[in-house]
């Protein structure tokens, strides 16, 4: 019986040590309980995103909101009597009045985002008439309060102050606080919908939660006054039944809501770097579609038009009748249509890359030209660099470029003689095409590539700005054609001496450019 005793005198009295530091500091729990709920609105600002799929997305900007004002509203609690000490009575009724505003339009606020998140998540049901009529009772509330009894009538205007927060509490923030609850909850299904990891769900749950604690103790434990609930239910006795303020449960359960709201939010992120994920991915298939384009038009195709050169010979042995040959070159058509077979297989498995890394320059210019070898063409190949001199994307660009251009030399110029000369200088490399053909007018091949024409120019420049290089093409109508090429190596290619590799050459001694 005595320990009994004992123990409840103790309890008695660590009761009263928590009452008097809670009277004693309770302007520092209003600060902290306004700066909670301010920090509450910064936070859900920047992780605002109306353009998300998550319906709670599109009302965030509505509890934002309600943080700010509510945040500034519980620090007019301290700030108000701090200022009546310094001021006249004319700013205390000013900082009164807008700390009865602040009070009623951030619960308003609340009744807003709780209604809006409702209409949300029930699509089947149309609430917004309820938004509609929480707004004019905002409004009702507003003009009553403020506007007659505090402006017009200037009747005791802490009696109204009081009054009027207890009415905002009592039909803005309790429902508003119930209904956040609610739709927070329902939000449970489309973040599982969406493949939401358990710790988010249960930080909805939390969420929830706090927002129910909150609306009870922030909308139902109000100020005391003579009306209402508020004689039983009010600040006052539930700091004599619980030994704790209200304000510091409502601090509490923001800091709760905040920190799970922030949990919430990183769904946003996940989102985000889902949706970043699949741009990438789809820029990627892109690419590749426009990789596989270009290897097909400077590959396949003109291995193809090569066949179709061989095949007019044969067409021309037999109308001339040298059947032997004929027999012959048909034999090398079908050998060369095995090998764009095989090409055409290496594209589609990739291996062309492969095979062509492993080439030095000189090799890579001789397959390149092994293309061509059967034409009545005349070819001086340069002598090849080292192949680490060149990065193995740099030489499947390489090859493709010197392709295309060989191409439509053959096809287009009708040259006589093409020259192809390759050098290194310091960490360049320089590959000068020349032809004897007929040339063409840079403006027009302008414009007909402006009309989507002629496009085999436009990706060698394409090719060459892929690997950091330099286009140059010269040309006139009866004058031939140029085209310099320059691409920087990794490393240089001069060796102790001063000296450029890769001058020597193979075939005609001259590489001049044709005489025009």
């Amino acid at each position: 019986m005595f320990n009994a005793t004992i123990n409840t005198l103790f309890i008695i009295r660590g009761i009263k040590v928590l009452i008097n530091f809670f009277e004693a500091y309770m302007s520092e729990i209003y600060f902290v309980y306004g700066l909670s709920f301010f920090l509450m609105g910064f936070a859900i600002s920047l992780q605002v995103r109306r353009n998300s799929s998550f319906t709670m997305a599109r009302s965030l900007w509505i509890l934002a909101v309600f943080g700010f004002l509510h945040g500034i509203s519980e620090w007019f609690y301290f700030y108000v009597p701090y200022r009546a000490a310094l001021s006249g009575p004319n700013v205390t009724y000013i900082f009164q009045l807008l700390e009865l505003n602040f009070i009623g339009i951030s619960f308003a606020f609340l009744l807003f985002f709780g209604i809006r998140l409702v209409d949300d998540v029930l699509v089947h049901r149309d609430l917004r008439k309820f938004l509609y009529l929480a707004i004019f009772l905002t409004a009702l509330w507003f003009v009553y309060f403020t506007v007659y009894r505090i402006l017009i009538l200037q009747e005791n205007t802490a009696y109204w102050v009081t009054l009027g927060d207890i009415y905002s509490r009592h039909f803005f923030g309790l429902p508003g606080g119930l209904l956040s609850a609610y739709a927070v909850y329902r939000q449970r299904d489309q973040v599982k919908l969406f493949g939401g990891r358990p710790g988010v769900i249960l930080s909805l749950n939390i969420l929830a939660v706090s927002f129910v604690i909150y609306a009870l103790v922030a909308g139902a434990v109000v100020p005391p006054a003579p009306v209402f609930l508020a004689g039983v239910i009010n600040t006052e006795n539930f700091f004599l039944l619980t030994g704790i303020p209200s304000p510091v449960i409502r601090m509490v359960s923001c800091i709760i809501i905040t920190v799970s709201m922030l949990r919430v939010l990183t769904l946003f992120q996940e989102e985000k770097s889902a949706l970043i994920r699949k741009v990438v991915g789809e820029n990627a298939v892109l690419m590749e579609r426009e990789r596989i384009k270009k290897d097909l038009h400077d590959g396949i195709i003109q291995s193809l038009y090569a066949v179709g050169l061989h095949l007019k010979e044969v067409e021309y042995l037999h109308q001339n009748k040298a059947y032997q040959e004929a027999d012959k070159k048909i034999n090398s058509i079908i050998e060369e249509y095995d090998h764009v077979i095989s090409d055409l297989r290496m594209y589609i498995q990739d291996l062309k890359r492969v095979e062509l890394a492993g080439l030095d320059l000189r090799q890579l210019i001789e397959e390149v030209a092994s293309i061509f070898s059967s034409s009545n063409l005349h070819m001086t190949v340069s002598e090849g660099l080292k192949s680490r001199h060149l990065s193995p994307e740099t030489k499947v660009q390489l090859f493709h470029i010197l392709r295309e251009l060989l191409t439509n030399a053959v096809k287009y110029s009708g040259a006589g003689r093409i020259e192809l000369q390759a050098y290194c200088r310091r960490r360049y490399l320089t590959v000068i095409l020349l032809d004897d053909g007929r040339g063409f007018e840079l403006k027009e091949l302008k414009e007909k590539q402006d009309r989507r024409e002629k496009l085999g120019l436009l990706h060698v420049r394409a090719r060459v700005e892929a690997v950091k290089g330099s286009f140059q093409l010269i040309s006139d109508k009866g004058r031939g054609t140029q085209a310099i090429i320059t691409i920087p190596l990794e490393e240089d290619c001069t060796d102790d001496q001063g000296n450029d590799r890769g001058r020597s050459r193979s075939g005609s001694p001259g590489a001049q450019r044709p005489s025009e």
